[in-house]
This record gives C-alpha cells, structure tokens and sequence, in this order.
C-alpha cells in the first residue's frame, strides 16, 4: 500500500471527506487529492497531522505500507537532517549515508521502528536546532 493509497483508506473508513481533512491539516483540497493519488508526498510533518487528524498512532499509519513507500519515508526525514546541517557538517552528512546502510539491513518491523524513532526525534528541539547539536556535552 502506498502512503497516498493509506490516507485515502483510512480517511473514508472514518467516513471524512478530503475537504473536512485538508480544513484538519491546513493544506487545500487540491493537495489532499495529490497525497492521495501519489501526484505529490507530503513531507513528514504533514504525515503526523494527517494521522493525528485521522485518530491513527504513526505506527499504526506506516503499518500497512510497502517497503518502497517506508524507506522513501527515511529518506526525506534525512534529506530534511542534511538540509539543517551547517556548512562544513561533512561528517554528518556522512553519518546520513551510514544510517541509510543500516536501514536497509533491518527487517520490515525494525524498519518502521527507525521510521518512528526519525519522526519522534525530529518534534523535539534538542535534536533539531543546529545550536544544539554543536555544543557537546
């Protein structure tokens, strides 16, 4: 199941239609329809909205997605770490390859565990103000 396909299922199962779902997220119809054809991916931040908003855990939303699908997931949540990284970071971009090596060693269920885990850590300040990332500790 794409993630497009994923949305569209659960958001008729819970009887709400694209319009009632773009008004929950902020995003117009017109792009809830491109999310659900697979025309566009909404980035990670819209991900969490749109399960919020479809009462579904993270878990529970990237359960039922293809292995293509999840690892497009994990590659725009390091695509957005690399974006953040300041000039000169060649270490960490390097870091991001590596995680990406790793991933693709793990099994589908330790694979949307890292898919969770990228998530969760990109809500919280200390993982992603550059600031504090550059002060170890």
């Amino acid at each position: 199941m794409t993630i497009g396909q994923r949305i569209q299922f659960l958001r008729k199962e819970r009887k709400i239609t694209q319009k009632q779902l773009s008004e929950m997220i902020g995003k117009g119809v017109s792009t809830v329809q491109k999310y659900e054809i697979d025309m566009i991916q909404p980035p990670n931040s819209v991900i969490k909205k749109i399960a919020d908003a479809l009462s579904v855990s993270l878990t529970e939303f990237f359960s039922v997605l293809n292995e293509e699908e999840q690892k497009k997931i994990l590659q725009e949540a390091i695509k957005d770490a690399d974006s953040t990284l300041e000039k000169g970071a060649i270490a960490a971009a390097a870091d991001s390859k590596s995680i990406l090596r790793y991933y693709e060693k793990l099994n589908l269920t330790g694979k949307r565990k890292v898919i969770q885990y990228a998530i969760d850590l990109s809500k919280i300040s200390e993982y992603t103000d550059p600031a504090a990332g550059s002060n170890p500790e």
